[in-house]
Parts: C-alpha cells; structure tokens; sequence
C-alpha cells in the first residue's frame, strides 16, 4: 500500500488512503505531499466507545471479513483519537469529524482551513 501511494504522489495523482490513524505512517508524509501541492483532507469517522469498535469488527468478521484481535482494537481506538488531537489536525489542510450514529453518520467537528464548526 505503502508503495503504491508513493507511486501515485511520484506521478501527482490523486488518491484517498484509509487508515485507522493508530500510526505515524502518514503523519511522516503529509507535509512532503503538502509541499508538491496536494491538499490534504481528514475524514475521521469516530465511534462512541470501544465496545461499538469490537462489536464493529465482529460483525465484519461475520459477513466474512477480517478480524482485528480485542487487545488491538482497544490500543488503535485511544491512540487514534490522540493522534487526530495531537498529530494529524495540525498537519492537513481541512479536517471533518464524522460520528457515527443509527446507521448514519452525523458531522460534528469541522476545519475547513478557515473555519472551524462544531455541532
């Protein structure tokens, strides 16, 4: 994956990674992207709570997808709100928040790259 976006920067196409943002990966390269002149937008879909992140991934699992180990998930769920907070926000051009709810999701946080909002 790693390679393949690389390849498309290298080529200035655009793209859209999905990532649970528990590492610094793409954290690492953001600015890099920024400089060759991509903006760079953050759609974070956030979950209530750790149980629904399990009982998310349990119910992929079912519909025969792959499965995350308990002890992962409660890792990634604390480290990736941190880093959103802390890392990420700070590094890309505009960030939306997006929260899960009722099988929908609802915006709830917002920069545009002039404006926040919050709902």
């Amino acid at each position: 994956m790693l390679a393949r976006v690389d390849e498309l920067v290298g080529i200035n196409a655009d793209f859209v990674i999905e990532t649970t943002l528990a590492s610094l990966t793409y954290a690492r390269k953001i600015s890099a992207w920024r400089e060759r002149g991509y903006i760079v937008s953050l759609a974070y879909l956030r979950l209530a709570s750790i149980a629904e992140s399990m009982a998310r991934v349990r119910k992929r699992v079912e519909a025969g997808g792959h499965g995350i180990p308990e002890v992962a998930i409660q890792r990634r769920f604390e480290r990736s709100l941190r880093y959103l907070d802390s890392i990420y926000k700070p590094l890309v051009d505009e960030w939306y928040i997006w929260e899960s709810r009722s099988g929908g999701f609802a915006l709830v946080d917002s920069w545009d790259g002039r404006h926040a909002s919050r709902t």
